[in-house]
């Protein structure tokens, strides 16, 4: 889903009611994971950038939501994201619950190593 949204809280404020305490959550691990990190919409949805580099974003689409992170991070991690739908460089799920925390941590950091 592309919006128009400003910045990440009306991004949040904007999403289907039922998915906002997850992407909330979402959003709260990657800033903790990557304080140094730039937080900006880009494509319509929340971007995490540092030194001007996209390095990961989340969005809530219609049937899902979804992480993007490097597409090599998404692959060497393959074994922890068993029965969850990947792209090359997108994690799609229906609850965080899904995604352990631990998983989102360790995609993101190999994701600032890679990158």
């Amino acid at each position: 889903m592309i919006t128009k949204a400003k910045d990440v809280d009306d991004f949040l404020d904007k999403i289907d009611p039922s998915r906002k305490n997850d992407m909330a959550k979402l959003r709260r691990i990657i800033k903790k994971t990557l304080p140094k990190a730039k937080e900006t919409m880009l494509y319509g949805m929340p971007t995490y950038e540092i030194e001007g580099k996209a390095l990961v974003a989340f969005n809530s689409q219609k049937n899902y939501m979804s992480l993007y992170a490097d597409s090599k991070a998404v692959k060497i991690n393959k074994d922890l994201l068993k029965g969850l739908n990947c792209g090359k460089s997108c994690i799609r799920f229906t609850s965080l619950d899904k995604l352990p925390e631990a998983t989102l941590v360790k995609i993101i950091k190999d994701t600032i190593s890679i990158c």
